[in-house]
C-alpha cells in the first residue's frame, strides 16, 4: 500500500516510544488539549498540513472547551479544524493522525469509534477517514483505493454532523493482522468551509446498535466503461420505494444525488451530466434497510 503521511523530524521523536504502537486507544484530549494550540507531542498523535506549512489556524488544533460536553454538560477539551482565517477562506489538506496501532493481540472485532460535528452551517468537504499499513517515512501520496474508510462510516459522516456531535463507528477487524495508522482528512475549499471538531477517538469490541453497512444488502456493479460524464449501473431491489444515490469523491465530498423510485427487480441507470475529475469516487444507494456501495476510477 501507498505512503499516505509525511513526517517531520519532530513528529517522528513523538512517535519514537510508540514504535510498537498502542494496543488500545481512548482518547478524549482532556489531557493532550488542556491548552489551546497544537496537541501534546507526547500523546503521540500528528498533525500535518499540506500545502499551507505551519498555519495554526488553519489545521487541527486543541480547543480546550469546545469538546463534545460531558455527562454534566460541562465544556471539555478536543481538537478542531477550520480553514476560515485572517478573514478569508483558505484551500488546503490537514491530517490528523493517530499513533501507530497495534491490535494483532485482539482475538475479537475491533471498531473505531470517535465522536464529531460540524459548524452549524454544514457547508464545504467532509471529513475524510483514512487508514495506512504503510509505517515507512515518504513523501504523502494519492491515497490507495483500499485505506479509504469513510464510505464505510456508521452512519456515514455528512450533513447530520452539522451542529450537533454524532458518534460514528467503522468495523476496521480486518486491518488488525499488522500495525497501522488511522488519519482524520480536511480537504478545505477556497470560496467556502466548515468548522470540524472531533472527540472521543477509542477503539471498541462493541458495535453501535445499528446496521454495519459493510453488510452490502444491494450489490452495486458499475457497467460499460465510465468516463468524466457519464457512469452507468446495475442493481437489483427487492421492495419498492424511493432510493437515493450519491457519488462521492475521495475526500468525501458528495458531487452527485438524486432520488429515484422503483419496484423490486433488476434496475438498470446511468449517473449522466457528471463533469468529474480524474480519481477514484464511491456510488452510494439507499432506500433505509438496503444499501449498496461501488467503487469507480474515472481517468
Amino acid at each position: 500500500m501507498k505512503n499516505i503521511f509525511l513526517f517531520t523530524a519532530t513528529a517522528l521523536l513523538s512517535l519514537t516510544s510508540f514504535a510498537q504502537g498502542v494496543t488500545s486507544l481512548h482518547e478524549n484530549f482532556d489531557v493532550d488539549c488542556v491548552l489551546s494550540g497544537e496537541i501534546s507531542s507526547t500523546s503521540g498523535w500528528t498533525v500535518y498540513t499540506k500545502e499551507s506549512g505551519n498555519i495554526p489556524s488553519g489545521q487541527w488544533t486543541c480547543t480546550p472547551t469546545l469538546g463534545r460536553p460531558n455527562a454534566s454538560n460541562l465544556a471539555t477539551p478536543g481538537i478542531m479544524c477550520s480553514d476560515y482565517f485572517s478573514g478569508q477562506y483558505h484551500l488546503d489538506s490537514s491530517f490528523l493522525i493517530t499513533p501507530l496501532l497495534n491490535l494483532t493481540s485482539y482475538t475479537d472485532s475491533a471498531y473505531l469509534q470517535f465522536d464529531i460535528k460540524a459548524s452549524n452551517i454544514y457547508l464545504g468537504a467532509n471529513v475524510a477517514l483514512l487508514l495506512s499499513d504503510d509505517s515507512s517515512v515518504g513523501a504523502l501520496t494519492s491515497v490507495a483505493s483500499d485505506s479509504n474508510l469513510g464510505p464505510f462510516l456508521t452512519p456515514l459522516l455528512g450533513v447530520i454532523d452539522s451542529g450537533q456531535w454524532i458518534t460514528h463507528q467503522v468495523n476496521i477487524t480486518r486491518f488488525k493482522s499488522n500495525p497501522f495508522y488511522i488519519a482524520f482528512l480536511y480537504v478545505t475549499a477556497s470560496n467556502t468551509g466548515a468548522t470540524w471538531y472531533i472527540d472521543n477517538v477509542n477503539i471498541s469490541t462493541t458495535r453501535l446498535g445499528v446496521p454495519d453497512i459493510t453488510e452490502n444488502k444491494l450489490p452495486l456493479t458499475v457497467t460499460g466503461y465510465s468516463t468524466p460524464d457519464n457512469i452507468d449501473l446495475t442493481f437489483t431491489t427487492s421492495s419498492q420505494g424511493n432510493y437515493q444515490l450519491s457519488l462521492t469523491d475521495m475526500p468525501g465530498r458528495v458531487v452527485y444525488s438524486s432520488n429515484r423510485n422503483f419496484t423490486p427487480g433488476k434496475q438498470t441507470i446511468s449517473m449522466d451530466g457528471l463533469g468529474l475529475k480524474p480519481g477514484m469516487y464511491f456510488i452510494k444507494i439507499t432506500n433505509g434497510p438496503e444499501m449498496g456501495i461501488a467503487k469507480v476510477v474515472i481517468h
